[in-house]
């Protein structure tokens, strides 16, 4: 299995705008895409001990995390299709939401 995660930094006021965003319009596409398993969507909890944020957390990180199947569908999605999509997200928000990616790979256990 592969993923890639999206962090998504936005400022707390900004949550609604795009949980909305991103429930009627992000989402859907990344499940219709091709190769795609499952979209999962986390918000980074800044209490948690372990982990130091750069910045105060009148921010939020959220974490969209995109399931593939197989290695080739990785390559294609970063390169063609997410690109895409997060050119859509860009045109929606500006610099009101930051993000980056990560592609990863499973170690089998």
């Amino acid at each position: 299995m592969y993923r890639v995660n999206v962090s998504l930094f936005i400022k707390a006021q900004e949550y609604q705008l795009l949980d909305k965003f991103l429930r009627t319009t992000l989402v859907p596409q990344l499940r219709g895409d091709e190769g795609v398993a499952q979209v999962d969507l986390l918000e980074v909890m800044a209490q948690a001990p372990v982990v130091e944020m750069a910045q105060p957390m009148d921010d939020m990180v959220l974490a969209l995390l995109i399931s593939l199947e197989q290695e080739q569908d990785v390559e294609h999605y970063l390169s063609e299709v997410l690109g895409e999509r997060l050119e859509l997200l860009g045109k929606t928000f500006g610099e009101r939401v930051l993000y980056h990616v990560t592609p990863m790979r499973q170690i089998a256990l």
